[in-house]
């Protein structure tokens, strides 16, 4: 064991090894060589592969546990016999699991015949590991049953990025319970999501450190050193049941420019296409029978890909949240999306063809986890070990609702709701602003809260992200620029649709992207939008970057900073326990557009404000208001601050005008 300790310390990069790994002993490997952004150019560890010349059995029941030097070993053999070698950089194995502190990989090994069949696992983008109200629950404890009940298979599983945010819990881990939570589910290897970076690069890498599975990234790289993002690997080489397989890591350049935590200009991006192409062919080249992407990007794209890289046998992807699995014309190869947070996942069937380096014939079934699925034990002591640390902090009660509140996706991405609404509302005015304007984006809980209390549960699960506000100063006509980009996208449920205050408008999306807004419906403060007018909007610092197509607010002047007002999620929590009750107009009524409402009046307002379709039902005295104002609990003075305006009455304020035709 200590020659084992030694080679994980001081060793990496040597080109044999012989380690002693209870209750084995890995023959000497040989590393192959690597592809790079420059295919002449060796990129040394960012690929692997390794060959071995002995078979060595694994105890079923072995349980090694040590650390020494700064270097934990576990071998926990999962429930079917195979082999197990190793690698000079990484340990590669079919039935244990390694873990240092500096590198770590694993593949499945060859066992004898080749198989007619190869049976693959796939999921993607899983946040909550807690299960649901509804069918189907999922929960992470549920999944790793299910995964479980296809051992008998052997197969393969991969996943294709998105774990570490947003969720309720990530908001103290910063994403690092799920990696314990991963570690349980025999992962041969996986590829990073956008949201993986939301704690930054450098803690992305510490996490894929403490994976006990490899993580991709193939077209995406360090412009100073030309490695591959975060630590990732280019490839992997995985050997099982008798065939090569080769996987590549591949995600879109888009997403990029949606990560704060990192500068577009410190990376090296290679299009999907070319660089899948490349590497599946190298892959071929040395030997590899199928080629596999793991992918996290939209939905067109996995198409794309499948349609121009023939190459490419399987594409799995992430980064949508639905499910889909299809065969893509002409090459015929299949792309799979296997829905979101441990609900759903892919059993994929891959059946050799008679001829050598034919395409394979792929089968694809939809695996829904639903609450007849017991809740793996182990799984779920993690899960409670979580979940009991946040208990007593999210269960507490901020205010209460009175009226559901709209944030599923499918209504915040495509119109506005009243739950968009009043945080844009709250926004805007604890910024002091002339207009306020959210990407629906950032609100993440995808449900419709229920009438009654509303925890810090509730509002984490809305507003994971900690978003800093800024107000920006910009002209009319970059208004215009602003709006036509957060419509641009309709119908496509996407994050850059506007959820906005004290400005209304038209749009018409059956018009092409970029002319769909109708210039004369724009109205801010009820007065025709002046194009060379100068107009203060408050926003998250994401948008306010130019992030998803918001270059237009990169032209504007920046009249409050980042860090001189509070976060948005302080905000609305503030706002909350200021109050009692919060009244809101329906969901349903926001839709139709058609029910008044009265003019609730209170205390200071005053009459020559517009109407309002909202108010808090009851409210704090003056002293109370006072006290929670000296505590720190109010973010503002203002009287009005106890009326929450969702939208003036009989007024929209976001008109479709192919919704009505």
């Amino acid at each position: 064991m200590s020659k084992l300790l030694t080679w994980l310390r001081h060793t990496l990069g040597c080109n044999t090894v012989n380690a002693e790994i209870l209750p084995a002993t890995p023959s000497a490997v040989k590393p192959q060589q690597g592809v790079s952004p420059d295919p002449d150019k060796d990129h040394g560890d960012s690929h692997y592969a390794a060959e071995t010349n002995s078979d060595v059995d694994a105890g079923a029941d072995t349980y090694f546990d040590k650390t020494s030097g700064g270097a934990t070993i576990y071998v926990r053999p999962i429930s079917y016999n195979a082999r197990a070698w190793s690698h000079p950089k990484i340990h590669i194995e079919s039935c244990q699991t390694l873990r240092y502190e500096k590198s770590f990989g694993k593949a499945r090994l060859p066992d004898g015949e080749r198989a007619d069949v190869l049976t693959i696992i796939h999921f993607n983008d899983v946040y909550e590991i807690a299960s649901g109200q509804y069918e189907p629950v999922g929960g992470a404890a549920r999944f790793a049953h299910v995964l479980k009940t296809y051992d008998n298979e052997r197969p393969l599983t991969f996943f294709s990025g998105d774990a570490l945010n947003p969720s309720i819990v990530s908001q103290v881990t910063h994403g690092s319970h799920m990696i314990d939570v991963l570690n349980m589910m025999n992962i041969t290897c996986a590829c990073i999501g956008n949201h993986d970076l939301d704690f930054g690069v450098e803690h992305l890498n510490a996490e894929i450190r403490r994976s006990n599975f490899p993580w991709l990234c193939s077209n995406c790289w360090h412009a100073d050193s030309g490695e591959p993002l975060a630590g990732c690997y280019e490839t992997i080489v995985v050997s099982h049941r008798g065939y090569k397989l080769g996987i590549v890591g591949l995600i879109e350049e888009d997403w990029l420019f949606c990560c704060t935590t990192i500068d577009p200009n410190t990376l090296l991006y290679s299009d999907f296409v070319d660089v899948g192409r490349k590497l599946a062919q190298k892959l071929k080249s040395d030997g590899c029978d199928y080629v596999i992407a793991l992918t996290h990007f939209r939905e067109p794209n996995d198409e794309r890909l499948a349609r121009e890289a023939e190459e490419i046998d399987l594409v799995l992807g992430g980064h949508d949240h639905h499910y889909a699995a299809a065969p893509v014309s002409p090459t015929g190869t299949w792309y799979v999306k296997s829905g979101t947070d441990f609900r759903t996942l892919s059993k994929i069937t891959m059946t050799a063809t008679p001829d050598v380096g034919g395409r394979p014939e792929v089968s694809v079934e939809k695996i829904t986890v639903t609450s007849e699925y017991p809740e793996d034990k182990l799984v779920q002591s993690i899960v409670d070990h979580y979940m009991s640390k946040l208990e007593e902090a999210l269960g507490r009660r901020l205010g209460s609702i009175e009226t559901e509140l709209d944030a599923r996706f499918q209504q915040l991405r495509t119109q506005e709701t009243n739950c968009g609404n009043w945080v844009a509302d709250i926004m805007r005015m604890g910024c002091k602003a002339d207009i306020g304007m959210l990407n629906s984006g950032c609100l993440r809980a995808d449900m419709l809260y229920p009438v009654g209390d509303f925890t810090a549960r509730d509002l984490t699960r809305l507003l994971p992200f900690e978003s800093e506000l800024v107000v920006m100063e910009v002209s009319g006509k970059q208004v215009m620029e602003i709006l036509e980009n957060s419509v641009s996208m309709w119908p496509k449920a996407e994050g850059r649709f506007l959820q906005v205050s004290n400005i209304h408008f038209t749009f018409d999306g059956s018009q092409p992207a970029g002319h769909r807004v109708v210039s004369e419906s724009v109205k801010v403060a009820g007065e025709i939008l002046i194009e060379d007018r100068r107009y203060s909007v408050a926003c998250i610092d994401f948008t306010a970057m130019g992030k998803e197509g918001f270059t237009a607010f990169t032209h504007g002047v920046k009249l409050k900073e980042e860090g001189q007002l509070p976060a948005l999620t302080s905000m609305v929590r503030n706002k909350l326990v200021c109050m009692d009750a919060l009244k809101l107009m329906h969901p349903d009524e926001i839709m139709e557009g058609t029910r008044r409402m009265k003019n609730n009046k209170t205390q200071g307002n005053s009459s020559s404000r517009p109407a309002m379709a909202t108010a808090y039902t009851r409210f704090h005295s003056a002293t109370e208001h006072a006290n929670l104002l000296r505590a720190g609990k109010c973010f503002t003075k203002w009287h009005s601050a106890r009326i929450l305006s969702i939208r003036p009455v009989n007024e929209k304020r976001i008109t479709n005008l192919a919704d009505e035709s």
